[in-house]
């Protein structure tokens, strides 16, 4: 910083640069610590998942584990974090992703995005479980329901999270006044939390119609978790 004198009524104007700053991984598996810098406004560099024999990587997280840090993060000071552990299932298929409604009271990890080929998706009727997609997408699939409950899953009592759904129909039609709907969950009883809903359309009876960024409604009311 050079010395300044101002002879006459002088503006100055103050000059930013992006911050660089240091995020720590800890693998917590006996490996070493990964430091990478950032730069404030660019992608942040996540290191290869780590393995742990016996358990499945859920992602790095920070000290209160509420939401897990992707490589959209934009962090604003220097970040220590963690792999977090868990015991449970990696999905990575569409008959892997069909197949949780045998057993959904498990733990799932998205392993990859899943494209279901465009086909009909069979809601499951109650969640108990985990299921994180891990900043995964579910795309290219139809829901047409006809009933009281429409949704990928009727009712969640379980936790869903850092899930994606893109490119999809999803169909509603009930002739009943209690009837729910959501793309995710009909009824959440449980935590549905940084999930997203893009790029589909909703078309529920009596013209209702909701697709990302507008809706329409007229002489009809729904309720659940459409994000």
């Amino acid at each position: 910083l050079q010395a300044y004198s101002a002879l006459t009524d002088t503006v100055l104007y103050a000059g930013w640069k992006a911050g660089v700053f240091s995020v720590v991984f800890d693998p917590q598996n006996g490996d070493e610590k990964t430091t990478v810098e950032y730069t404030y406004g660019t992608s942040l560099k996540l290191p290869k998942n780590p393995e742990k024999t016996g358990m499945i990587f859920a992602g790095w997280y920070d000290k209160n584990e509420t939401v897990m840090i992707t490589a959209d993060a934009k962090p604003a000071d220097n970040m220590k974090l963690h792999a977090k552990w868990m015991e449970g299932v990696i999905v990575k298929t569409a008959d892997e992703l069909r197949a949780i409604a045998n057993n959904p009271n498990g733990n799932y990890f998205l392993g990859a995005d899943i494209n279901l080929g465009g086909s009909d998706w069979t809601p499951i009727p109650e969640f108990a479980g985990l299921l994180d997609g891990r900043g995964y997408s579910i795309t290219n699939f139809i829901m047409s329901i006809d009933g009281s409950l429409g949704g990928m899953i009727q009712t969640n009592t379980g936790t869903i999270c850092n899930l994606k759904l893109n490119d999809f129909m999803f169909r509603f039609s009930s002739n009943t006044g209690d009837s729910k709907a959501g793309t995710i969950a009909a009824i959440n009883k449980g935590s549905i939390k940084n999930c997203s809903v893009l790029g589909g359309t909703i078309v529920l009876s009596q013209k209702w119609e909701r697709s990302v960024g507008r809706y329409t409604t007229s002489n009809s009311s729904a309720t659940g978790f459409f994000g």
